[in-house]
């Protein structure tokens, strides 16, 4: 059985870091993933190629080919393994082309094929954690990977723990540029939904309304909402 340990010590040689920049786009509150993404095609059409933008684009592709879009996924895959060619050390980008291997390992037939993607997206995690443990997304983009693992493999607590550290830092710093409102209601959301009987209601209700206020027409931002109305019912 292949099982992830994602906080057994990874050794790190120490080196200058060869990082991607951030995108230059400024998201509002009242954009969705799939709106994004169009803005992303756009401005690569605009502005020409750059590894930020392609980024972007892979990052929103990957997001929305997890909820099921397999041409998404598939380009998001093909994207983001091309970037972490020309960036290997980048830790955001490792963490979010290992979710990717990741989700190609639940979609793969052959059993083979699974173990070797799942090994390969497993290091890369690690990786990424081991050089950046206070990055918030990489914790959350690696957790919401974990959760959706099969129960077989054992990894829905450790998945539990790195969306609930994702959650913690993003809201205790400020948001980093590369992160659009619907980003960071996505990591708050996903705490209050998969944390268990960690939270007290009092303490679930605080991150709904978070994750509402951040960005409500958002996909976790409308979950928020329901889950709200659901909790509001006698």
């Amino acid at each position: 059985m292949l099982v992830l340990i994602l906080t057994e010590s990874w050794s790190v040689h120490a080196q200058t870091l060869d990082l991607i920049a951030p995108s230059e786009i400024v998201w509002p509150t009242d954009t969705t993933f799939a709106e994004q993404l169009e803005e992303a095609e756009q401005q690569l059409k605009e502005r020409g190629s750059s590894d930020p933008l392609i980024f972007e684009k892979a990052r929103l592709e990957h997001l929305l080919g997890a909820k099921g879009d397999r041409d998404l996924a598939r380009s998001a895959y093909q994207a983001l393994r091309g970037l972490h060619e020309r960036y290997p050390d980048d830790p955001v980008i490792s963490a979010y082309f290992g979710s990717a291997m990741m989700l190609r390992a639940q979609r793969a037939w052959l059993f083979t094929t699974k173990g070797r993607l799942v090994e390969e997206g497993g290091d890369l995690m690690k990786r990424s954690l081991e050089a950046a443990p206070d990055d918030a997304e990489v914790h959350a983009v690696i957790g919401l990977s974990l959760v959706d693992l099969p129960d077989w493999m054992e990894q829905q607590a450790e998945g539990q723990e790195q969306i609930r550290l994702g959650a913690q830092l993003a809201q205790g710093v400020d948001a980093p540029r590369r992160w659009s409102p619907a980003l960071r209601a996505m990591m708050v959301e996903a705490y209050a939904r998969h944390s268990g009987e960690a939270l007290d209601p009092d303490s679930r209700r605080a991150l709904l309304e978070t994750a509402v206020s951040l960005a409500p027409e958002s996909d976790a931002g409308q979950r928020a909402e329901q889950r709200l109305r659901e909790m509001a019912s006698p």
